[in-house]
């Protein structure tokens, strides 16, 4: 790769000017190389001759070098040092056989006194020197990821997904001198600076949760360490090793369950310019496609997962140009509603983060940070939908006797799978009525009256329906049918127990049991079949129907009449469908 980064790099590489006086004049980029005697660049056999550098920048050679106090000395990687060299000579000396060579740190303005390097990298798997999984779970594939990580939660937080990134660095850097002699600068040179690093990044975040839990964790993914590169100002060698730090976050709080996937193409950029006038202009880009699916949760939710990339450009080494990339998802849901938000239940946003530093005092004399970007913008959200009640028991055609405990039933449905709670009101007051959405309630006059159920969810959304009942005296003989109940679905070929009982007056009692068919759903009309004689018996609608119609649908009245021994007679009824579906 280095061989092809290379011919992405534009030099100016020109002949030093040593003619006295003279200027260097026009645009940076068309004025040629100028490099100061006192910059030493090693040849080969120095290179060679290097035996080792200490931590202090000591310099342990086995052949004297051409170097004296003064030079800057600069290198290409050697095995010494594989990040190269640029420091200032400060002292040489023989000493046990070596030559030791003492320096300090230097600029590249020390060795380069005009001329520019302008480099495209797009950085290569194949130039990666060695590559680190920093966390189980975590499948290391190139610059690509499969990721599963609980985030030392014992379990109770998961993240799951794939992660392919594709990392681009711009770096120029223009040298300029305005007023030379004998080729040599003659003031302290200008620096334009320009760097910027990109990110490619496809993703696929799955984060899941299923407990009440709190957490605000980070996890290193892989860290790559890619192999020295060398460029050249002149016979100037620039070095730069990239490092790249992939990890993954996760913060927020949830109280019940948690899960949501989503899918994001994004483009990133952070970066600099620096001018010795005009000082830093901050440059970022952001481009992002989000698509998420598979929301669900109960209780609330506050959550965030997101995946990124700390860049380091090392020069000579010595860390340069720096930032970090992130890129991620939000979700805050609450099966109440969010707070302020008009009903919705849950929102889910698409996060992008970016900064950039540069810590080089050493090589550029540049220090600085600054965070670039930090943005979110919603993706998807659910607003909620009002729940859904009918009014199963008593219907119109219910037989209710006044004080006896009768059953109230709804039925209720929520699309957002929230709690949803009923209250009953009676158009009489004096009756007693269930809290929930079923349970006894007694009635205490006689007549017509209006119940209502009003089914409400947790935003306060609600639904009502209403049934309009007759409450009859109470009879000498109180008839009760045990099964089957009022609202009772049957299908033509479906075989069930008829039960009831009667009290009051003198046993024993004598039992009929009628069908009317097909009646309206308050019991009118019909024809009236007798069914049975006995106060339980076994009986199916096709055992008095035969086959009806396919697709029918029918009301039906099942009725108990019970007469005790003086004549005194009683009944109850119940309302009961029959289908026949083919």
């Amino acid at each position: 790769m280095a061989q092809r980064i290379r011919y992405l790099v534009s030099l100016l590489v020109l002949i030093a000017l040593t003619a006295c006086g003279g200027q260097g004049g026009g645009p940076l980029g068309e004025r040629p190389v100028l490099t100061p005697p006192t910059t030493q660049v090693l040849d080969e056999g120095e290179r060679n001759s290097l035996v080792a550098v200490e931590a202090d920048g000591t310099l342990l050679f086995s052949v004297a070098p051409s170097l004296e106090a003064g030079d800057v000395v600069v290198s290409e990687p050697t095995a010494a040092a594989p990040h190269g060299l640029l420091r200032k000579v400060t002292a040489v000396r023989e000493e046990g056989g070596m030559f030791v060579v003492e320096t300090d740190g230097a600029e590249l303005r020390d060795a380069v006194h005009q001329g520019s390097l302008e480099v495209h990298l797009e950085l290569d798997p194949a130039d990666i020197a060695s590559s680190t999984a920093l966390h189980s779970g975590i499948e290391l594939q190139s610059l690509g990821y499969q990721l599963n990580t609980d985030f030392g939660t014992g379990g109770l937080l998961r993240a799951t997904g794939s992660l392919q990134i594709d990392p681009v660095i711009d770096l120029s850097i223009d040298i300029g001198c305005d007023d030379t002699v004998f080729g040599v600068c003659a003031e302290i040179p200008d620096l334009n600076v320009h760097v910027e690093v990109g990110l490619n990044e496809t993703a696929n975040l799955s984060l899941e949760g299923d407990e009440d839990l709190e957490f605000d964790a980070e996890y290193g993914v892989a860290t790559h360490n890619f192999e020295p590169i060398t460029f050249f100002i002149g016979p100037v060698p620039v070095v730069l090793t990239p490092r790249l730090e992939i990890y993954l976050t996760a913060q927020g709080s949830l109280t019940a369950t948690l899960s949501f996937e989503v899918d994001q193409e994004i483009g990133l950029a952070a970066g600099f310019e620096y001018n010795s006038d005009d000082g830093f202009s901050d440059l970022s880009r952001n481009d992002s496609s989000f698509d998420s699916s598979g929301v669900d949760f109960s209780g609330d939710v506050s959550a965030e997962v997101a995946a990124g990339a700390r860049f380091e450009i090392r020069l000579y080494g010595v860390i340069g140009p720096y930032g970090s990339l992130e890129a991620g998802a939000s979700l805050a849901a609450s099966q109440e509603g969010l707070v302020g938000s008009g009903g919705t239940l849950w929102q889910l946003k698409g996060c992008l983060a970016g900064s950039v530093g540069i810590s080089s005092v050493d090589v550029l004399d540049l220090d600085y940070e600054k965070e670039l970007f930090d943005l979110c913008a919603a993706v998807a959200s659910e607003t909620n939908d009002p729940p859904t009640v009918v009014l199963a028991a008593p219907g119109p055609g219910t037989q209710i006797f006044v004080g006896e405990a009768v059953t109230l039933s709804a039925l209720v449905d929520d699309r957002d799978g929230q709690t949803v709670s009923c209250d009953w009101e009676s158009s009489r007051a004096g009756d007693s009525l269930p809290s929930g959405c079923e349970g006894k309630g007694t009635f205490g006059t006689t007549g017509s009256r209006t119940l209502t159920v009003t089914a409400s969810d947790p935003t306060g959304e609600t639904d009502t329906d209403s049934v309009t009942i007759e409450v009859e005296p109470l009879p000498d003989i109180l008839v009760t049918i045990t099964n089957p109940e009022d609202g009772t679905a049957l299908g033509n070929g479906d075989p069930i127990t008829l039960s009831g009982s009667a009290s009051g007056g003198s046993g024993p009692y004598d039992y009929v049991w009628y069908l009317h068919h097909p009646t309206d759903d308050s019991g009118n009309g019909g024809d009236v079949y007798q069914i049975g004689t006995a106060a339980s018996i076994e009986w199916g609608p096709n055992d008095t129907l035969g086959t009806i119609d396919c697709r029918t649908f029918d009301w039906a009245r099942l009725e108990l009449e019970a007469t005790d021994e003086n004549g005194f007679e009683g009944s109850r009824s119940v309302m009961i469908t029959i289908s026949n579906i083919c």
